[in-house]
């Protein structure tokens, strides 16, 4: 059973991959369009993160929507029962998010160091692994460790 303030964090991890999907148009702009399609994967992997997360959270949080996410405030006094099925959808998030975060990372040599663009795409390269490790971590590993373990590994193998 999840706390309310794991609850609450799994909205916020939502909130802020949601964030991180609207870095991706500026950084496209900038990019060679060798990039197109690894920027392209990135948004869909986003965007399903995202509305995974919501579909997760509808039980303790009833007529979340996507749109909703960014205006959540913390909500007290809810629970959430992760099973089996939820862990191993936020198994995929996370290991599709490393292995995302791990093929754009060449794309920051190619831009320059101290521009706009190379910080929007070192957030997204950084965060992706980041918020990848937290589901992981914080979430799968608290149902099925050994799945927590394992898509961590499959990742990093790309």
């Amino acid at each position: 059973m999840l706390s309310t303030y794991q609850v609450n964090t799994l909205a916020d991890i939502g909130r802020r991959l949601q964030a991180l999907s609207l870095l991706v148009a500026p950084v496209r702009l900038m990019a060679d369009t060798k990039w197109d399609d690894p920027l392209d994967e990135v948004v869909t992997t986003l965007d399903e993160a995202v509305w995974a997360i919501v579909d997760i959270l509808q039980p303790a949080m009833p007529g979340l929507g996507q749109d909703g996410l960014a205006a959540l405030d913390y909500r007290p006094d809810v629970e959430l029962l992760l099973g089996q099925v939820e862990a191993e959808r936020l198994a995929e998030i996370g290991r599709t998010a490393r292995l995302r975060s791990h093929r754009l990372h060449p794309l920051l040599v190619e831009l320059p160091e101290n521009s706009t663009t190379f910080i929007d795409a070192r957030k997204i390269v950084d965060r992706l692994v980041l918020h990848a490790g937290e589901l992981l971590h914080d979430y799968v590993r608290l149902v099925d460790p050994s799945l927590a373990t394992s898509a961590a590994g499959a990742s990093e193998r790309g």
